[in-house]
């Protein structure tokens, strides 16, 4: 408490300090500095809590929440990303696998990082090898029998809650954490599960209030504001999800899930270029770097209720020409591009003669040659209906001519 008052006093001015006002902060609307540093803010107002007990439990962990403060507010004010370790969260799920390249990226809690294993737990060796079981149902079974042999053990009904959520008994999850919370009310992990369980449930405006919580509990880590972010964006709390992922993005861009929730964000407001330059976020050594490259070029030529500009469609073309991928891939983001460009020449009169699209100006008959070819390039490599469906597409944006 002595620790966070006096860092309280040394950034703030805060009237009646030694009279009244010994439990409570500037609001964020009072101060500047709280305003634009909201990690900070939660930060002192649990290290100065009224009740002890709210407060961190030990000058440890109080030193290791203030250091991702440290990180974050760095990472803003310099623009240069400030990564580190946390002994509370393992890494962003959806940065470690690619998945299929061609599909958008979408909300989902199942990527979101899992709370670090106790190791100090008793149930820790059987949790860990249940956990290496890909199925869920024996995943599920196997933290069934843990959790009825080691009955001290939280971690084995923690993760038996989580898999029990995932199957879709929720109730029975539910239940499980709803003990777990009045054993120990103060067990962050609890309100993460139940968060994730919430999500998976549909229930993303109750998801968003368990996150947000510990966001106060861990003003320090990186997870809990991606999924905060996450829980708003699928609560249609757009402003909230943008800060949220724009932020995580910013302290760390390993965590990709925000670059691609923020550029979904931007798209829903109709940002294309600013989508597009959230995905340049995503690192290239990132196993989704180029999935972010496709979607990008994607973004900047879907109609979502407004036709993209010439040079949107010419910068989604200068993405694609740089991709290094061949057969039907290359095809497929082509065909859309070619699409694109042939809307957008219709609807020009005049275009700038130097806007270029896959290497042609954009006229119309030029675009929708190119684009016949590449739908007959594409039902050659198709068979049965899709390939008729292809060829009937290709006689139909093909230009009238005499031959």
């Amino acid at each position: 408490f002595t620790i966070g008052r006096t860092l309280s006093v040394l950034l703030t001015d805060i009237p009646g300090f030694s009279n009244g006002n010994r439990y409570t902060l500037p609001s964020p609307a009072d101060e500047p500095l709280f305003a634009h540093n909201e990690s900070l803010y939660r930060f002192l107002l649990k290290a100065t809590a009224e009740k002890p007990d709210d407060r961190f439990a030990s000058a440890a962990e109080m030193a290791e929440q203030l250091l991702g403060v440290l990180r974050e507010v760095v990472s803003v004010e310099s623009g240069t990303p400030r990564p580190g370790p946390s002994i509370h969260f393992g890494a962003d799920l959806l940065g470690l696998e690619a998945g299929d390249e061609m599909k958008p990226v979408k909300p989902d809690p199942h990527f979101l990082p899992d709370p670090a294993l106790d190791g100090s737990d008793p149930g820790f060796r059987v949790v860990s090898t249940a956990l290496a079981t890909a199925n869920l149902q024996k995943r599920t079974a196997a933290l069934r029998i843990a959790a009825e042999q080691w009955s001290d053990s939280r971690e084995t009904r923690l993760r038996l809650a989580a898999a029990l959520g995932e199957s879709g008994a929720l109730r029975e999850a539910e239940t499980l954490l709803a003990q777990l919370a009045n054993e120990d009310p103060w067990d962050w992990r609890v309100l993460w599960h139940s968060g994730r369980i919430r999500l998976l449930a549909g229930d993303a405006a109750g998801a968003r209030k368990q996150f947000d919580q510990i966001w106060f509990d861990l003003p320090g880590e990186v997870a809990p504001k991606l999924a905060l972010g996450l829980a708003a964006e699928m609560a249609g709390e757009t402003d909230l999800a943008i800060a949220m992922y724009d932020l995580v993005s910013r302290i760390d861009p390993s965590f990709v899930s925000a670059a691609f929730g923020l550029a979904r964000c931007l798209e829903a407001r109709g940002d294309r270029k600013g989508a597009a330059q959230a995905l340049d976020r995503v690192p290239h050594n990132s196993a989704l770097w180029l999935r972010s490259r496709i979607e990008a070029a994607r973004v900047l030529i879907r109609d979502n209720g407004a036709s993209p500009k010439p040079d949107e469609v010419a910068s989604a073309s200068a993405i694609a020409e740089a991709l290094q991928i061949e057969g039907m891939n290359r095809l497929i983001l082509s065909n859309m591009i070619l699409r694109a460009a042939v809307e957008v020449a219709r609807a020009k009169s005049s275009v700038n003669g130097s806007v270029r699209v896959l290497g042609l100006p954009l006229h119309e008959k030029k675009l929708r040659l190119e684009l016949e070819k590449t739908l007959r390039a594409m039902a050659q490599l198709t068979t049965g209906e899709e390939r008729v469906r292809l060829v009937d597409e290709a006689n139909v944006v093909r230009p009238r001519t005499l031959i």
